[in-house]
């Protein structure tokens, strides 16, 4: 059985015993979301390179590109770094992050940064000289061969063969929490001067794929959920056990919005979003979560097919 994405976004449940194909299905579907594109923006493209790097691989990657020396804020105004402030929820003391980290990176033997040794990473990269201006080391080639090597593929841009994948992927477990589904706390090691712990509002995958939806409006996305029984889904979900119903979406009559508890942010679920999950009705039997989610979903019984 092969269930396509409709024109309007479906939220659908395969459930049924052990073995009946039920993430077999969900696989065959993600396909349904999968685009190998002509072009890819260069936009997508270039937020799909930098989006796991961190601040000090960011920074490595505009020297690389300068090659020049620079000063910090010639650094927070590169297209480079610009990108990976968007793709954050910091809006303050970005020059400070980015300082904080050429400081913490920089040389023991330096004569012109002024910084405690012992604060200082084992990984040296960065020096500057007398007018402040910031520049790589030498010796830190071998450091950033790989980032050398993603520059290029960033200035080469998209290729034909650019695959974009408009989904995520999850399996639910009985750890597994609204933090991680929508949004919530996450510690950090800032790359200040102090290098202590501080804690920013991370999105979870659900927060995360709704985003990329709501700015790609003429592309279906999909949410595909294993084993969705496993996790207690009314607190997984928690206000979004609304906001999920169809006909409550964006640009929908009955569109509802809900404040989220960590970044106080009105949010709504996107139209163009499918939740596709799938459910084993040997672990848990369908009466104990079918009142939440059986207005809001679709169910489809998967039963053995004997000859396979």
């Amino acid at each position: 059985m092969t269930v396509l994405p409709n024109a309007s976004a479906v939220n659908l449940i395969f459930y049924g015993t052990p073995g009946t194909g039920k993430t077999w299905q969900l696989q065959q579907l993600q396909q349904q979301y999968t685009e190998q594109l002509a072009q890819q923006d260069h936009d997508t493209f270039l937020t799909e390179k930098i989006r796991e790097l961190s601040w000090r691989e960011v920074i490595c990657l505009v020297f690389l590109e300068e090659k020049r020396l620079l000063r910090v804020p010639e650094i927070l105004n590169h297209p480079l770094m610009r990108c990976k402030v968007q793709l954050t929820n910091r809006k303050e003391n970005i020059s400070q992050t980015i300082w904080g980290t050429l400081m913490r990176h920089s040389a023991l033997d330096s004569s012109t940064v002024k910084y405690n040794p012992d604060k200082r990473s084992s990984l040296a990269l960065f020096d500057k000289d007398e007018a402040g201006l910031w520049f790589l080391l030498p010796s830190a080639k071998d450091d950033i061969a790989h980032l050398a090597k993603l520059l290029k593929i960033i200035e080469r841009g998209a290729q034909a063969a650019e695959v974009i994948q408009r989904y995520s992927f999850v399996t639910f477990h009985q750890s597994y929490s609204y933090e991680d589904f929508v949004e919530g706390l996450r510690p950090v090691l800032d790359d200040d001067e102090n290098s202590q712990i501080r804690y920013e509002i991370r999105r979870g995958i659900f927060l995360e794929l709704c985003e990329r939806a709501r700015l790609d409006p003429a592309h279906p996305y999909a949410l595909f959920i294993d084993e969705i029984n496993r996790g207690n889904v009314s607190k997984i979900f928690g206000e979004l056990i609304s906001l999920i119903e169809l006909d409550k979406r964006q640009g929908r009559t009955n569109i509802l919005e809900a404040v989220l508890p960590y970044s106080h942010s009105k949010f709504s679920v996107p139209a163009n979003v499918s939740i596709y999950a799938s459910m084993n009705a040997a672990d848990r039997s369908l009466s104990p979560i079918d009142i939440a989610l059986r207005r809001r979903f679709q169910f489809v019984e998967m039963q053995p097919d004997y000859e396979l």
